[in-house]
């Protein structure tokens, strides 16, 4: 179980940013460049870790 929860973690959570990012692109969101700066940072974060060469798989 401890192994199966950052894997769901790494493929909901940019698929629930991108979702959010696309709906406040939508609706034109007063607050789109400050969701757009958080959502890549984070994005970012999880890609850089799982295409990294260098991780510890136990």
């Amino acid at each position: 179980m401890n192994k199966r929860i950052a894997p769901m973690l790494a493929l909901m959570l940019p698929a629930a940013l991108l979702i959010m990012v696309s709906m406040a692109a939508m609706f034109e969101s007063p607050y789109f460049s400050e969701l757009l700066a958080f959502s890549s940072a984070i994005i970012g974060s999880v890609a850089g870790f799982y295409f990294s060469s260098n991780r510890n798989i136990s």
